[in-house]
């Protein structure tokens, strides 16, 4: 279970903090739409003069809210408009769920199944987390500015208006919505469909789809290309709104701000604090669906961050795909609520389960009863889906540690660096061992991508009497951790200084690469041969003890 479906927008995304953003990660399959990553790069030339931040900074943050985990890219809506009027595509079998591009078909024994890569839009949310933009997205950013601020909305909607000819104006959003359905359902659907694929800009399959259309024996059209109904019934009714004045501070990224409703059939919730999303959204939502208002949803997050944070250390180690499966059984925090509607076998055995809405029940019962209907044998693999496969394969690059929160166990994290422990571990001769720590450490800094780079001098406790500590028939360890930026004479004198305090048994040089995420780690062991050799198991937990308090204080800044 990956949580309800969730489409966010830029206004509520950038309300959350990176904890509460993490925890949205966790309880909700957030579909990223393809409006979304061009809203955020457009900002790459926002005018910052009222802020102190740079329009990289600005973007660099909200790709590190952006979900990573539980989160897939939907496909463009121009493209599925085109493969539903190609005949490649149903609406009626992805309703409510992300339509994910870039699935391989694949076949193990008699196991047929898809294999996804990362979109090339999440590979670039990962490049601007660690602020870096290619050229190319600088100079989508400077065109979309451009085209926006060239937007005329008042000409689109006379235009739409000129064609469709004269209604009356609309007294309410309400109204303009049941004058849009009285206009698609007594249009003539050809005429409808002819002009409906100009406005929508794709006029070259105009013929294809009048011809096929014809072959159907002239169906009716939310039938016959309900996404393409759903797209022109958008523009048709904001045409109908906007010369009645019944939008407030109507400005060009309206524009943008449509294009999101083009993806509302992909999900099962959406949220946004912008007000024209929270007017006019609801209003193209099933009754399937719900609309949450971006301030209701971070408050819910806030206050499950605050639960989780109060939470036992050793319990937070354990990561919240352990510790946080499912939300809370409380029904009154949000996300509960919505599992509940959307994911009611969560809660198993649970003593407080909770009734879903008979309007949500009902509504989901009567999709579910026409995509059974609808389904049909498959005979080409192209034509799976999901539903119609064994197995499903998604590779995705998630940072084990986000925020205040570990995501999978830290002692899984440590293990996953005991083999890159193995590969760097090397032994020197005991009078050797300082110049090879420096040489190393020149070589490390002279690599782009390195950071947070911590040198570890693990050695015996001592007693007031010079004699090692032993507790438990244990030696105990001290272990002292030295942060550098760089090898110049006085970051030298530092490290001898920390390298002569005998008796020391191993160094650790401890490093992050940005741009994979992942821990670099050169092991330095038995410094001093003629010491006693610590007992088994000794190393391995010292140096993980290092490892474990590195991880803390360089990947874990909200704790």
């Amino acid at each position: 279970m990956q949580g309800p479906v969730l489409i966010f927008d830029k206004s509520s995304l950038q309300s959350l903090s990176v904890d509460e953003a993490v925890l949205l990660d966790n309880f909700y399959l957030s579909n990223i739409v393809p409006v979304f990553f061009v809203e955020c790069l457009a900002d790459l030339e926002k005018d910052m003069v009222r802020t102190k931040s740079t329009p990289e900074q600005l973007v660099g943050s909200l790709a590190t809210r952006t979900p990573d985990s539980r989160s897939t890219a939907n496909v463009y809506h121009l493209d599925i408009l085109k493969s539903e009027l190609s005949g490649q595509f149903d609406l009626d079998t992805v309703l409510l769920r992300p339509l994910r591009a870039g699935g391989r078909h694949v076949q193990l024994g008699n196991s047929r199944g898809m294999i996804f890569k990362a979109s090339q839009e999440e590979e670039a949310v990962h490049r601007w987390d660690r602020r870096e933009f290619l050229n190319l997205e600088r100079e989508i950013a400077k065109s979309w500015r451009r085209m926006i601020s060239q937007i005329d909305l008042e000409a689109m909607s006379q235009r739409v208006l000129n064609a469709i000819g004269p209604w009356r104006k609309p007294k309410s959003l309400q109204d303009s919505r049941a004058m849009t359905d009285t206009i698609i359902d007594n249009l003539d659907p050809e005429w409808l469909l002819r002009f409906g694929l100009q406005i929508l800009g794709v006029p070259e399959a105009t013929e294809h789809v009048i011809s096929d259309w014809k072959a159907n024996r002239q169906k009716p059209l939310r039938e016959y290309r309900p996404y393409f109904i759903h797209m022109i019934f958008i523009n048709i009714f904001f045409s109908l709104v906007l010369p009645a004045k019944l939008l407030k501070n109507v400005k060009q990224s309206h524009h943008i701000d449509l294009a999101y409703l083009y993806y509302l059939p992909f999900c099962t919730v959406f949220t946004s604090r912008d007000n024209f999303h929270v007017e006019v959204a609801p209003l193209f939502m099933s009754p399937a669906q719900q609309f949450v208002h971006g301030d209701a949803l971070k408050a819910d997050l806030k206050r499950l961050n605050e639960h989780y944070l109060q939470l036992p250390e050793e319990v937070l180690e354990q990561g919240l795909y352990t510790f946080a499966q499912f939300p809370p059984d409380d029904s009154s925090y949000l996300a509960t609520r919505l599992w509940d509607a959307y994911l009611p076998a969560w809660r198993g055995a649970s003593p407080n389960k909770v009734d879903v809405p008979p309007e949500i029940q009902e509504a989901l019962k009567g999709l579910i009863d026409k995509y059974r209907k609808k389904s049909k044998p498959v005979t080409d693999g192209r034509d799976v889906t999901i539903d119609k496969i064994d197995f499903l394969e998604i590779s995705k690059k998630v940072s084990p540690v986000k925020g205040s929160y570990f995501r999978f166990s830290k002692e899984i994290i440590l293990k996953n660096h005991e083999e890159e422990l193995k590969k760097r571990s090397e032994v020197f001769p005991a009078d050797t061992k300082l110049q090879k720590l420096l040489e190393s450490l020149t070589d490390l800094f002279t690599e782009s991508e390195v950071s947070n780079v911590e040198v570890a001098f693990i050695s015996y406790k001592l007693d007031t009497s010079g004699e090692k500590v032993v507790e438990e028939n244990q030696h105990v360890a001290q272990i002292r951790a030295v942060g550098i930026t760089g090898i110049d004479q006085e970051t030298q004198e530092v490290l001898k200084e920390q390298y002569e305090m005998a008796p020391l048994i191993s160094i650790l040089i401890l490093w992050m690469r940005p741009s994979s995420e992942k821990l670099g780690i050169l092991q330095f062991r038995a410094v001093t041969p003629d010491e006693p050799t610590p007992k088994a198991g000794e190393y391995q937990d010292w140096e993980k003890q290092a490892i474990s308090a590195y991880i803390d204080r360089n990947l874990r800044p909200g704790l």
